[in-house]
């Protein structure tokens, strides 16, 4: 799943991840981001049951390259689509 928030003067465009366990183990589809230029950062939070959520978090504004936007979403589309 991705998410954009519209801001005043940028978007930010969310990635989930997916989920790490208390085990260490992950969700199924876990995703890990192959980022060049480094213009994403992570992030997560813990629910009560000891789980945690992680997202890739991506500013976009006027200086950021449109296409390689979208070719980190396409990462994050091919990782859905492919067989686990």
């Amino acid at each position: 799943l991705c998410y954009f928030i519209f801001r005043k003067n940028s978007i930010v465009l969310e990635m989930v991840r997916g989920t790490v366990f208390p085990n260490g183990t992950t969700s199924k589809n876990y995703f890990n981001i192959d980022d060049p230029k480094g213009i994403s950062n992570e992030g997560s939070w813990e629910w009560k049951s000891g789980n945690k959520g992680t997202i890739y978090k991506v500013q976009i504004n006027k200086t950021i390259d449109i296409d390689y936007v979208m070719f980190l979403i396409k990462q994050k589309y091919n990782n859905l689509k492919s067989p686990s």
